[in-house]
């Protein structure tokens, strides 16, 4: 049976790869998960924004709010 001892410095840069190469996974993950709703016309709840007026104006802002902070 092998046995691998790394270093110190061999294994923070090894952890510091792995933690990064997760947070990269879970940014892509995001970001198709909010492409999917918008090609969908779906708005998630972290999305909405609530504006109290009814108006037509509003409304059509609501939408536009919803859209813009899904493709940021």
């Amino acid at each position: 049976m092998l046995s691998l001892k790394l270093a110190a410095s061999q294994a923070k840069s090894t952890y510091l790869y792995k933690n990064l190469k997760a947070k990269v996974q879970r940014c892509c993950c995001n970001i198709y998960f909010n492409r999917q709703f918008l090609i969908q016309g779906l708005i998630p709840k972290y999305a909405q924004n609530k504006i109290p007026y009814t108006s037509p104006a509003c409304i059509i802002i609501q939408k536009k709010t919803h859209i813009s902070r899904l493709k940021e």
